[in-house]
């Protein structure tokens, strides 16, 4: 249940939604899938439904998010794995609400940087917002020549799933009220880069010391943007450098 006169809850709301006049419903259906019949070929898959269903048409929103990995993990120095997603974006609409899965709280990352995933930062970037993608990867998983330490690469590509033609006029951008030109929103005009190397030294089974580096490259498309949003987005690649403990008991 979502109640009365909620508003600018980024996760739930539409793109241009209103504060509810009534109360309004929200419900997720999801499942996931392991297979390791062929180990140490090892599959997993996650798939989730979720709406909001609001008297008001422009307070709708439903989506879908779908992930998947497969990894070789009869290596003893490392475990790579190829990951896959996608998530449904938004139409060029803002009376029919939102085509986006709704959120309440996301937990859910590939990589450390761009969305989220990272052990001493959390998200990193604003991951109720980032919905509207699809992105494909390689990770290199538990790299190790030494005892108690290791290191873990990731590689991702990520592409917009929004319609372009949302934000492409400054009258329908500044409608909005959930959606910036920052690098959270991506139309499929727009693309992001990640690389991430982090590396792990277990000093005692309860005591981590580890070590993050993060790249994002975001490439906003100008004709999209500089249109709508009316500001340069030529942005410089972000960096990201964490250090320090984690105690686990």
């Amino acid at each position: 249940m979502i109640g009365k006169n909620t508003t600018a809850v980024a996760g739930l709301q539409g793109p241009a939604g209103n504060a509810l006049n009534k109360d309004a419903t929200a419900w997720w259906l999801g499942t996931t899938f392991t297979l390791d019949m062929f180990d140490p070929i090892v599959f997993n898959a996650d798939i989730v439904y979720g709406a909001v269903d609001a008297n008001q048409k422009r307070n709708d929103r439903s989506g879908l998010l779908f992930d998947a990995s497969l990894a070789y993990t009869g290596l003893d120095f490392v475990q790579p794995k190829l990951v896959f997603a996608y998530t449904t974006g938004e139409d060029d609409k803002t009376d029919n609400g939102s085509e986006r899965l709704p959120v309440v709280a996301n937990d859910w990352a590939f990589g450390t940087t761009y969305f989220g995933g990272s052990a001493l930062t959390s998200a990193d970037m604003n991951s109720d917002e980032q919905l509207g993608f699809w992105t494909i990867g390689l990770s290199l998983e538990k790299i190790s020549f030494f005892d108690k330490l290791s290191h873990d690469i990731h590689v991702l590509y990520v592409q917009g799933t929004n319609d372009k033609d949302l934000v492409n006029s400054a009258a329908k951008y500044a409608a909005m009220t959930n959606i910036t030109a920052n690098g959270d929103f991506l139309t499929s005009e727009d693309h992001v880069f990640e690389v991430d190397f982090n590396t792990n030294y277990q000093i005692y089974d309860e005591l981590a010391a580890i070590v993050e580096f993060g790249y994002v490259d975001v490439d906003l498309d100008k004709g999209v943007w500089e249109d709508g949003a009316g500001q340069n987005v030529d942005f410089d690649p972000s960096l990201k450098f964490a250090i320090g403990l984690v105690y686990k008991f």
